[in-house]
């Protein structure tokens, strides 16, 4: 497969990634993390072709799902028996219209999904504190007769810890539908390490690809439509590595 744009970092194919992934899957242990976030409505029509080949290409790595309600449950029935931990990404702007008799949307999950419990993660954002968190001692807990001294907190020099609330406005420009990439430093930072690899098969605009390079990691895209990897393509030769892994 020739790519549709390369650098030391990033690799973009132009292509449908039911079609590129099956290739991909014969390189084991390609990346150490996945993020997938494909068209909602189309994951029944996804699933067979997407994430079963993506779970070998990440064999033993970590995989972040995208989802939304009502599409979240018939999903996760699919995918239970590897999800780790759920998280939810909050938006106060941009709700999303599903039906005319459901409420907007306002947020979606992440499926923190791998094949056992010792994939890599760092649970330290980066993300600075509140100027008025202090170091101090937690209270003692008394339960009937059942006493504990409250652990001592002191703020950590590699940030606050990640939560399983995430809240990231979406971005306001153009007319792609891009997730925000305080998001994405977020989540490329806590579940891979610098110089790891990181796979989007549905890399649309590249905001993955442009915050995982610019975090020190490689990443490898997949996009179906031209003018997306030439957008994704252009943030990528704009992108260096700044930020502090």
């Amino acid at each position: 497969m020739k790519p549709y744009y390369q650098d030391d970092y990033v690799t973009i194919y132009h292509g449908d990634c039911r079609e590129i992934l099956p290739e991909l899957a014969a390189e084991r242990n390609l990346c150490s993390l996945g993020i997938l976030d494909p068209p909602y409505d189309e994951w029944g029509n996804l699933y067979e072709g997407v994430y079963a080949p993506l779970q070998l290409v990440v064999d033993d790595a970590n995989l972040l799902v995208f989802t939304k309600q009502p599409f979240d449950i018939p999903l996760l029935d699919k995918i239970k028996d590897k999800v780790i931990h759920e998280f939810i990404w909050c938006f106060s702007n941009g709700g999303a219209w599903v039906s005319p008799h459901r409420p907007l949307v306002s947020f979606q999950k992440i499926y923190w999904c791998a094949s056992n419990n010792h994939t890599y993660f760092n649970p330290r954002t980066g993300g600075g504190y509140s100027l008025h968190t202090r170091a101090f001692q937690r209270g003692t807990k008394v339960f009937g007769g059942y006493r504990e001294l409250g652990r001592r907190f002191t703020p950590s020099v590699d940030g606050t810890w990640i939560r399983d609330c995430l809240y990231f406005d979406k971005p306001q420009k153009g007319n792609i539908a891009e997730k925000p990439e305080g998001l994405l430093f977020l989540l490329i930072r806590c579940f891979s390490k610098a110089t790891d690899t990181i796979l989007d098969p549905f890399l649309g605009s590249g905001t993955t690809a442009y915050c995982a390079k610019r975090l020190n990691r490689k990443c490898i895209g997949i996009e179906i439509e031209e003018k997306y990897c030439e957008i994704a393509a252009n943030r990528c030769r704009q992108s260096v590595m700044t930020l502090k892994v």
